[in-house]
């Protein structure tokens, strides 16, 4: 019997130190001071960055692991809705940003022509 409660102790430790290691989603601050600042180029750069920490949010939350770490479903779950949720509003914000500074209006410098081959 002894070994018996031994091998359970050592599963249930197991269990509660794999539980510490959950995996949390990164969260965007979705006000910055500097965005008020950004030049169109640079906000679209930020807004790539907003829409790839979302992405990343949305891989966790699907997570396939958590199913072995039943410990860390809720707390994946709740951190990466957390980390949407900040990602969301950051883009709403970096977008209104873009817009009234007339960025889409502008047109991106035209790629120079390629170069002619001459037999």
């Amino acid at each position: 019997m002894p070994m018996y409660k031994k091998i359970v102790s050592a599963a249930v430790i197991s269990l509660l130190v794999a539980g510490c290691s959950c995996k949390s989603s990164v969260r965007v601050q979705p006000i910055q001071r500097k965005d008020k600042l950004l030049t169109c180029k640079e906000l679209a750069l930020e807004i790539n960055e907003a829409e790839y920490f979302r992405r990343a949010a949305e891989v966790n939350k699907d997570s396939p692991v958590d199913i072995f770490l039943p410990l860390c479903y809720a707390h994946s779950q709740e951190s990466a809705q957390r980390a949407v949720k900040s990602a969301d509003e950051r883009l709403e914000y970096l977008n209104h940003i873009y817009d009234l500074l007339g960025c889409a209006r502008q047109r991106p410098p035209k790629p120079p022509a390629p170069p002619t081959v001459k037999d």
